[in-house]
């Protein structure tokens, strides 16, 4: 943007008119592709032309909408302000009331709309529509009237936040990065209020309907599906595509049959083994449907983008490459791929659709996936020989799948990641990236790498050093790489000092550093660990710990029921009590969690053939025959 670099004449780029221009083209549909650019646009023109200094009502009210974009409600006051001081006029009020709709800020929206007796109908309309790109079903419903539409845009924006924000929760705070949906109760509140306008607007037909209403049902049908496939099955959606939308006179389009596409693709409703792909074969099916329907229009890259998705290799129950961020779960396995991806690789190629990086990111994963590392290093090179910038979240994602193999990790630290350094900027690689590679510095163990990426982030400036987040990565790298042990103490010691509350991550770095330690004390501190992770868990939910054995001495252990990550603590404490050979206290866990938890013990094979080995050396015949039984 700056003139220097600018193609522009330096009267063109300092012309408000072109600002004021630029702006409206990129706002035009009501937001901004590249909010980044936004912020640089705005920047830029405020620049060249201080606010103060503009007097042309229309910019600044220009200006207003961009910073409503871009989340920014005390910019959209100081704009008001300068814009009430130059005209009397009620755009820039209308102007405000949009652009602070646009970043939620709903009171100052209906502190404005209270001062305009007789609001205009295109105002009107771009609240209703502000709120209804926003997902605010009960505001969009109380200013909609019968506005249909923008009702049901609303409940479809309103699900697929919250199928967003799950993804993002679930990647962003868990140790194994694996997405479990949750039919929380205020989807609950919101799937009972769909089911009721569903009822009254689209299946009484005496009411108006037409085929946007029928796409963002459809929208919101499938990602329920998503969420809760038992309580939206795939056989609902193709009802409503099949029989209700026809039964109401409306014919389905391009848009109905991809989002039925793109459920298919990514559908976990279906029980399939290594060897099945049950949403391939229904997604193929639909494709070839689509192409001999006459006239369809539709779009045949994204159509290529679902089949990949549905070649992306699961099991039923068990889907952790559809939404991959890292492997960084040990437990990780390589899953059959399905040879008809290589088919549709073939058609799309032959049809000159070139791959994009959606299409490249997914092939990616279904090869690494299926362990056909050689294949997916060829598409790696592909990517940079069809003139694509391979940017941070393409290398996050290959470094990230490179990690599930030793052979590969170090390839990737030792090839792949003198790439980037070429590649991408200095200073511009993410944290994403860093922690993707210090994935592969655990599974090559390569300390001295790893150093240097941690020393990178640590320079970066990139996340808060304050925060948890900050100190996941670099703690799960030095407890799990010998060599690190050093940095380990020190990390740790920042932590303590900074008084930054343990998350899994961080509980699970320290009790492998604690386990990994010698000493004479080593049982000591593991159980002197395992103690505090029980009181913490107890302030946090509650969980009232029990006594293992009532003598002395008195052993804290946590309450049932437990989650995965319970069972992944206390399988290292048990772990550690049969390194220690100490098979009495080994055998009260045992039967502590046996009576906390019926059934089977969810322990690893591992643990469990530990202490029937140490039980068989200390001729424990009363344990061993307790644990058969």
């Amino acid at each position: 943007m700056s003139r220097e670099k600018s193609p522009l004449e330096k009267a063109v780029v300092k012309d408000l008119d072109v600002w004021y221009q630029a702006l409206k083209l990129g706002l035009m549909h009501g937001t901004f592709p590249y909010s980044s650019d936004l912020s640089m646009m705005v920047a830029h023109l405020r620049k060249l032309h201080p606010l103060e200094n503009i007097e042309n009502t229309n910019v600044l009210c220009m200006v207003m909408r961009a910073y409503g974009v871009l989340n920014r409600p005390n910019e959209v006051a100081k704009c008001l302000e300068l814009a009430q001081k130059r005209t009397d006029d009620i755009h820039p009020v209308e102007s405000a009331i949009l652009a602070y709709g646009s970043c939620n800020a709903n009171e100052q929206v209906d502190r404005l709309l209270a001062t305009i007796s007789t609001p205009s109908e295109s105002l009107k309309k771009g609240v209703v529509r502000n709120y209804a790109f926003s997902g605010d079903v009960s505001r969009t419903r109380q200013h909609c009237g019968s506005d249909d539409t923008s009702l049901f845009l609303a409940y479809k924006n309103a699900i697929s936040r919250e199928y967003e924000c799950q993804i993002h929760n679930a990647l962003a705070s868990t140790s194994y990065y694996t997405v479990k949906f949750h039919w929380y109760n205020d989807l609950k509140t919101l799937d009972k209020a769909f089911e009721k306008d569903l009822k009254q607007r689209f299946l009484d037909k005496s009411t108006g309907i037409d085929i946007s209403q029928c796409n963002f049902i459809m929208s919101y049908l499938s990602k329920a599906h998503f969420i809760k496939p038992t309580a939206y099955p795939i056989a609902r959606i193709e009802k409503f595509v099949r029989e209700e939308m026809p039964a109401r006179g409306v014919k389905p389009n391009g848009s109905t049959y991809s989002i039925l596409l793109q459920t298919y693709s990514r559908s976990q409703e279906f029980q399939d083994t290594g060897y099945t792909n049950t949403r391939l074969d229904k997604a193929l099916g639909l494709f070839q449907e689509m192409q001999q329907l006459e006239g369809l229009d539709f779009d045949m890259r994204s159509a290529f983008q679902n089949l990949y998705r549905a070649c992306v290799p699961h099991r039923a129950n068990y889907y952790p490459f559809d939404y991959f961020l890292y492997a960084s779960n040990p437990r990780i396995r390589r899953i059959h791929l399905d040879k008809r991806f290589f088919d549709i690789e073939k058609i799309m190629l032959d049809s000159r659709i070139p791959y994009d990086k959606q299409s490249y990111m997914l092939a990616l994963t279904c090869l690494a996936a299926s362990g056909q590392y050689k294949a997916m290093w060829t598409r790696w090179r592909l990517i940079k020989q069809s003139g694509f910038r391979r940017d941070n979240s393409l290398y996050r994602h290959v470094f990230a799948l490179a990690s599930m193999d030793k052979e590969q990790a170090q390839y990737a630290l030792s090839v792949i990641k003198e790439e980037l350094v070429r590649e991408l900027p200095q200073g511009k690689v993410d944290w994403k990236t860093y922690t993707a590679m210090l994935d592969c510095c655990i599974t090559a163990q390569e300390p001295r790498v790893a150093k240097q990426i941690m020393t990178a982030m640590q320079e970066s400036n990139l996340t808060d050093p304050e925060s948890t987040f900050y100190y996941r990565p670099m703690l799960r790298a030095s407890t799990m790489i010998k060599g690190l042990e050093s940095e380990a103490v020190k990390l740790f010691e920042e932590v303590k000092n900074k008084d930054i509350p343990y998350d899994t991550t961080l509980w699970k770095a320290a009790m492998y550093r604690a386990v990994s330690e010698g000493g004479d004390d080593r049982g000591q501190k593991i159980q002197q660990l395992f103690t505090k992770y029980t009181m913490d868990r107890f302030q946090k939910l509650g969980k009232i710990p029990i006594p293992i054995r009532e003598r002395a001495p008195v052993v804290p252990f946590p309450s049932g029921p437990y989650s995965t990550f319970d069972m992944h603590m206390i399988d290292l404490y048990i772990a550690s009590l049969v390194d220690s050979q100490d098979v009495s206290l080994a055998l009260d866990v045992f039967k502590t969690l046996k009576e906390q938890q019926p059934g089977k013990l969810r322990l690893s094979g591992k643990t469990v053939g530990g202490f029937i080995q140490l039980a068989k050396r200390e001729k424990s015949d009363e344990d061993l025959a307790w644990l058969s039984n």
